[in-house]
């Protein structure tokens, strides 16, 4: 029997389903549309992640699959490039400055893995840094969707270099932005942008079994190497990373594998937060009643484990987790309902990792490591995301960081982290990252240090220069010429009016002066008039 909270999540889930439905129905739900001069309408619908919508989606590709969705079906700001001629492929390619493998180069725009990439942004800054994202990602073969946070103005969008990159410069890539989620840091809708694009993958007619690796990322992301390596690295036949699914990042002090949370210390605030209740009771693992495939009631205990909100997973894993969503009473859905009435935070960086590590057998699609905690099928490579996190103290695992980080100056359009991060990268970075064999990097942009965007990417970590923190650097303030000459003019005329102030103090103290002489003079000789001299006496 299912528990009651489980019954009124559904209840409130499938409200929350109907309820855009019928506004739809009724005229008063459409959303606002983000098409720009010269891109065609492009839209899937906002409840597209909803497991009826993506049904609905599925039967409809099968009238015919092979046809491109209708302009009220697509995606806002659709762009599918590499369609045409080969002249016009070639056109393109000089005048956006297409990737291509250099000659001779054993990677080709044939074979390889194919990628499906989501770039999620959600300020204007983001949006900015998501334009050299998508420079360094768009490949043919490439499927490339973007979600803009549905806070953030349409307008910033439609003005912006990425809008103008995606609809006139896709190089062969099949890209579709589209802005329907709000996230909110720490709950449970941090989620929804990555499992909606998830959702579109495996129900869309345009995208369903059209690619074989899924790669979130933020927009401040930059990838380490060019396309062409990445998908022959993921490729199916027999490239070093396929097969396995990657949730972790360099953070992370387990490595690849994602970490229990019964590794933390037993006072650590990711511990205390997960096996607690809200009320602060104690409860241990999370033990989750659900239905299997075949209808059997079973109760199944999770264990929480700890990765990252940005992953790269196989596309038979992805189905599975969209598959099972669509089931009111699985596992992913009871455990999904379970962390968001218990009000987990983090749900980002343990709900999949999570689900990685408890269900088979895709918790035997990990990848087999060495000693060292490096891959064993690419020894060079110990982490698939280099970035900074937690450095505001010493780790629960007793690393104490000591290496200094960037700072955000107070001008600068990027927000200023959080304390625990993740804190902005740069070129002081690289020999990190180079050591790191990561394949991309977070967070970077170019309004603290373009020099490590304009670097990245390369063909090879060895092209990446060794540089590295010194044990202390102290950077000066920016000098302010314009500042610095409006200072030395005002000076220049307070110093000016201080010598006319004391001039003119002069000139009245010497005034003063001069009046009170005069007056002396008048008591010490006053005048006398003649007629009344006394006439001297006569002498006898």
């Amino acid at each position: 029997m299912m528990s009651r909270r489980h019954s009124f999540l559904r209840s409130r889930a499938a409200v929350s389903l109907l309820l855009p439905l019928l506004l739809l129905l009724l005229g008063l739900g459409s959303r606002p549309n983000c098409r720009g001069a010269g891109g065609r309408s492009a839209r899937v619908s906002a409840v597209e992640t909803d497991s009826d919508a993506s049904q609905r989606a599925a039967a409809a590709a099968d009238d015919d699959d092979d046809d491109a969705p209708s302009d009220d079906d697509a995606i806002v700001g659709d762009s599918t490039g590499g369609s045409g001629e080969g002249g016009e492929e070639e056109e393109e390619e000089e005048e956006c400055g297409c990737y291509s493998p250099p000659p001779g180069s054993t990677t080709t725009t044939k074979g390889g893995a194919r990628l499906a990439y989501l770039i999620t942004a959600h300020n204007a800054r983001t949006i900015d840094d998501a334009s050299y994202l998508f420079r360094a990602i768009r490949y043919p073969s490439t499927i490339i969707i973007v979600h803009i946070d549905n806070r953030t103005d349409e307008g910033v969008y439609l003005n912006s270099t990425l809008r103008r990159e995606i609809e006139s410069c896709p190089c062969g890539s099949d890209v579709h932005v589209d802005r329907l989620f709000e996230p909110e840091w720490g709950e449970w809708s941090m989620n929804d942008p990555t499992h909606w694009a998830m959702d579109v993958l495996v129900s869309h007619p345009r995208f369903r079994d059209k690619w074989d690796v899924f790669l979130n990322l933020s927009g401040d992301t930059m990838p380490v190497l060019t396309p062409d390596v990445l998908s022959e690295l993921f490729d199916p036949d027999g490239g070093p990373l396929a097969g396995s699914n990657y949730v972790t990042s360099s953070n992370c002090e387990t490595g690849f594998v994602p970490t229990s949370v019964w590794q933390f210390p037993e006072k650590w605030h990711k511990r205390v937060h997960y096996v607690h209740s809200p009320d602060g009771d104690y409860v241990g693992d999370t033990i989750i009643e659900h239905v299997d495939l075949d209808g059997v009631a079973r109760n199944t205990t999770m264990t929480t484990h700890f990765g990252s909100q940005w992953m790269a997973l196989t596309a038979d894993f992805v189905r599975y987790l969209v598959s099972e969503l669509r089931r009111e009473e699985s596992l992913a859905s009871m455990y999904r309902d379970d962390t968001i009435e218990l009000a987990r935070l983090m749900t980002d960086e343990t709900y999949i990792a999570t689900m990685l590590m408890n269900v088979r057998p895709y918790n035997d699609t990990l990848p087999e490591l060495l000693p060292g905690g490096n891959l064993a099928s690419l020894p060079s490579m110990y982490a698939m995301r280099y970035e900074r996190m937690d450095e505001h103290y010493p780790t629960a695992f007793g690393l104490v960081p000591v290496q200094q980080r960037y700072d955000v100056p107070n001008a600068s359009l990027c927000d200023k982290p959080r304390p625990w991060g993740p804190y902005f990268l740069g070129v002081y970075d690289l020999a990190n990252i180079r050591r790191s064999g990561a394949l991309f990097v977070r967070k970077v942009s170019v309004h603290l240090d373009p020099n490590i965007v304009h670097m990245l990417p390369v063909r090879s970590h060895d092209d990446l220069p060794d540089i590295q923190w010194p044990d202390e650097v102290k950077i000066s303030e920016k000098v302010d010429w314009g500042m610095l000459r409006a200072q030395a003019r005002e000076k220049a005329k307070a110093k000016e009016a201080r010598r006319a102030k004391m001039k003119l103090e002069k000139e009245e103290e010497d005034q003063g002066e001069e009046e009170e002489g005069e007056e002396g003079d008048d008591e010490l000789d006053p005048e006398v008039d003649d007629d009344e001299v006394e006439p001297e006496p006569e002498e006898k």
